[in-house]
């Protein structure tokens, strides 16, 4: 029995003893592998204590090139030098006689610090593609993830590698993120170069407008406009359509080799026949005269309408002398216009200017009134408030400076023949501070002629008036204060001729395509 037991703890021991001889030759095998490992050469590993730590692309200069890399992908001799290629860990060894030395390498990646766009916003057309160009810092930066995407789709759409594609109109965020850091940008898909309309309708003598789209502001005013008919339609350099004769037109705008077109059907549509009367108005407990022109073949449209002061020859005259000069002079002998008129007679008792007589404007009651029969013709007929013109010829244009200084943001426009004499001087009463106008659109037409200028055929060396130099002046002042205006001296023609312009289409067009600004 106790043989038995004896025999019990001697096997404990011996398998005690077997495991830690077990133990110390695992040990001693792992650090053989350390420092005494032998190779296929029987080559032994002397050490590898030495570490290297390398970014992405770094290089690390050995003593010789005899060195090969255990991982290749992470790290490769090249030219003596250890060069990293990706992040990871690797053996640099050296073979030596018949011992090996080695290197630890590691390679960390080079981190991205910061992502951005060269602008806050870019415009892209509808259809077009574009990449998008990325700041990423520093520019060597490795292994990094892009993800992009776009808050609209419907805008536009932004593929994995930053292209983008327009689709419609609009506004949408392009959001790009790498790893912990964002940036976006704001793309504007705008139309290709089309018009607002491609199609349109109108009455004869109606106006109306094509805006262009696809190109900036200050593009548009570059565009050429055409008219295939101008008897139908015709067009000005801002777009701007007048309806003439019954048929159809296409007008055509040209910016930079691309084309856009409308067509216009121009209908006719006769409601009313041309009128020209004399009518009385009654304003304030006064009674007052004026004449009315309706255009021919009057339709549904708004019409301008033009507000016609007459000139110093109607001083001490009668109702009829208005007719003589001007515009009213071509009325009255049948010449058709795509507007309105009113010439207000005014009583002996007032002025349009300041002066004694019925040709002066700067009594203000008689500017009220001037007001009040506009308001009348505007609830009254198809007049557009947005296209009130002042014309005025002699003393009746120097009252339309005086109105529109007056009732500042009313008139779509003033044109002047002969027209700036009552406001000639800062010491005259009835003095119209350039300033005023400055809002408003202004043509001057200025006769000028070798002989000396007469008042209803008095000399004016009795009364010394010069004319020509009196309107100019004040047209100089205009034009240093920045008024918008426009000024034809016309050489050779007595102040009574320029009237005339009222006869040229280039001028009717100017005054019936301005509005109010």
């Amino acid at each position: 029995m106790v043989n038995k037991k004896s025999n019990v703890i001697k096997y404990i021991i011996i398998s005690i003893l077997l495991i830690i001889l077990i133990i110390v030759l695992y040990l001693n095998i792992d650090r053989k592998k350390e420092s005494i490992k032998e190779d296929d050469n029987n080559e032994t590993l002397v050490s590898c204590d030495k570490e290297v730590s390398l970014s992405v692309g770094e290089k690390y200069l050995l003593e010789n090139d005899s060195w090969e890399s255990s991982d290749s992908s992470v790290a490769i001799i090249n030219n003596g030098s250890i060069e990293a290629l990706s992040e990871g860990d690797t053996t640099i060894k050296i073979k030596k006689d018949q011992k090996v030395y080695c290197y630890k390498v590691h390679v960390e990646k080079i981190k991205v610090t910061s992502i951005s766009f060269n602008s806050e916003s870019i415009v892209v057309k509808e259809g077009e593609s574009l990449k998008l160009d990325l700041n990423i810092l520093p520019s060597n930066a490795t292994d990094y993830l892009i993800t992009w995407s776009s808050s609209d789709e419907n805008v536009a759409m932004v593929s994995e590698n930053g292209q983008i594609m327009a689709k419609k109109e609009g506004s949408t965020i392009i959001t790009v993120k790498v790893e912990d850091l964002s940036s976006m940008i704001t793309v504007n898909v705008i139309p290709n170069f089309t018009l607002d309309k491609t199609n349109l309708s109108l009455s004869i003598d109606s106006i109306d407008e094509l805006k262009v789209k696809g190109i900036s502001e200050n593009d548009s005013a570059k565009v050429l406009w055409n008219s295939s008919d101008s008897s139908i339609a015709s067009v000005d350099k801002l777009g701007r359509i007048i309806a003439k004769n019954p048929g159809t037109v296409t007008i055509t705008a040209n910016f930079n080799n691309q084309t856009a077109s409308c067509v216009i059907t121009v209908k006719d549509e006769k409601k009313e026949v041309r009128s020209y009367t004399l009518n009385g108005y009654t304003w304030n407990n006064h009674k007052y005269q004026y004449w009315l022109y309706k255009p021919n073949n009057v339709t549904s449209n708004k019409y301008p309408l033009v507000v016609f002061l007459g000139g110093n020859y109607t001083v001490r005259a009668y109702v009829y002398n208005i007719n003589k000069y001007g515009l009213p002079k071509y009325i009255s002998e049948g010449k058709d216009y795509p507007f309105y008129m009113i010439s207000p007679y005014c009583p002996h008792d007032m002025d349009y200017c300041g002066h004694t007589g019925i040709a002066n404007f700067h009594n203000n009651n008689l500017h009220a009134f001037v007001m009040d029969l506009i308001k009348y013709m505007i609830d009254n007929y198809n007049i557009d408030p947005d296209r009130i013109i002042l014309a005025g010829d002699e003393t009746g244009g120097s009252g339309a400076y005086f109105i529109a200084s007056t009732y500042k943001n009313n008139f779509s426009c003033i044109v002047t023949t002969d027209g700036a004499g009552a406001a000639y001087s800062e010491n005259n009463k009835s003095y119209v501070e350039p300033k005023n106008l400055l809002n408003i659109p202004i043509w001057v037409f200025q006769a000028k002629n070798n002989n000396p200028d007469m008042y209803n055929g008095i000399d004016p060396n009795k009364v010394g008036v010069d004319r020509y130099k009196i309107n100019m002046d004040y047209t100089e002042k205009l034009k240093n204060a920045g008024c918008n205006l426009k000024v034809n001296v016309i050489d050779g023609a007595m102040y009574k001729d320029t009237g005339s312009i009222f006869q040229k289409q280039e001028v009717i067009d100017w005054m019936i395509l301005n509005k109010k600004r």
